[in-house]
Order: structure tokens, then C-alpha cells, then sequence
């Protein structure tokens, strides 16, 4: 399989910066608990025969029912969602196409992510 194609029908979430507690660093909740969402779906979505190594093309569409976030915070999280489960690093990503888009309702985002080699 050369490709892996998922949505999850939840509000997008944009990286949070890490935050600072007494004495140590911490990603806040919010955006941990969207990694783990993703990141859940990309391995129900991921075909049997998937491999992690190689290059890859990811896609992304953020559809959003505020314009808070900016963009690239939403390309991250998800990465580092799909970190492990689609590919081994997010340094293996050589093609990102990604948009956001404004949405009344029905928030969601869109992935695709395919083998470049």
C-alpha cells in the first residue's frame, strides 16, 4: 500500500507552546490529548502492509470553526502525531501540502500521507 487516508471528526488543535511548571516543562493537556487522538486514528487507518522507512508526502486539511491557530502549530502536532505510527521521523516528510479553512460546523482534519519512493 503506497498510501494511508484518514479524517477525524474532531475540532483541529495547534501546538501549544510548552508550558513551565515548578521546576519542569510541560505540553498542556489540551494538545496532548489531541496527539493521542491522532495518533489513535493513524493506526487504525494504517494499511497491514505499511512501511515506516522511506520518503514521504504528507496532506493535510484543518478545518476549523475559529481562526486562532496558526497553521504551521496545526502542521506540527499532527507530525508529531503520526510520529512512529506512519513514518519513524517527521524528518522523513520531504512534500507537506496543508490548508486550513473556516467551517460553521462539522470541524475536522484530513490526512493523507503517501510513500514518495
Amino acid at each position: 500500500m503506497n498510501k494511508c487516508e484518514f479524517t477525524v471528526a474532531a475540532p483541529p488543535v495547534p501546538l501549544a507552546r510548552p508550558r513551565l511548571g515548578k521546576g519542569y516543562v510541560y505540553t498542556p493537556k489540551r494538545s496532548q490529548q489531541h496527539k493521542a487522538l491522532l495518533g489513535w486514528a493513524a493506526t487504525k487507518a494504517r494499511p497491514r502492509d505499511w512501511l515506516q522507512t522511506g520518503h514521504f508526502a504528507v496532506y493535510l486539511g484543518f478545518y476549523v470553526t475559529n481562526n486562532k491557530g496558526d497553521l504551521d502549530n496545526y502542521i506540527k502536532l499532527t507530525l508529531d502525531s503520526l510520529q512512529g505510527i506512519l513514518f519513524e521521523n517527521d524528518r522523513d516528510v520531504t512534500t507537506i501540502t496543508a490548508y486550513k479553512r473556516l467551517v460553521k460546523d462539522n470541524p475536522m482534519t484530513r490526512i493523507l500521507v503517501a510513500r514518495e519512493d
